[in-house]
């Protein structure tokens, strides 16, 4: 999301394609995982929360991007975006200590 800054469309292309195929190769990985790893009850559980965490980021997110693209650009709020999930990242990482 960061590359987004540069906002040239053959990048911007390669970058949906790619992100494109991350989630295709993503969800069957972890569905195998979680089928494999944890019990029906807890999987259902599992689940359930990741839908809803999911969808409460996405009431905050969806609005952000659409006024961000609306005050400035598509390559402006998807930047500000990945900058932000950055910072979540470096945060969590220290927090956490992986």
């Amino acid at each position: 999301m960061l590359l987004t800054w540069l906002n040239w469309i053959p990048t911007l292309i390669v970058l949906f394609l790619f992100s494109q195929l991350l989630a295709s190769l993503i969800e069957p990985i972890f569905s195998s995982y979680y089928n494999e790893m944890i019990a029906s009850q807890q999987r259902a559980t599992l689940l359930s929360v990741a839908s809803v965490l999911f969808s409460s980021s996405m009431i905050f997110l969806f609005p952000l991007v659409g006024w961000l693209v609306q005050i400035q650009t598509f390559s402006f709020g998807f930047g500000v975006v990945g900058c932000l999930m950055l910072i979540l990242l470096l945060v969590s990482k220290t927090q956490l200590k992986f």
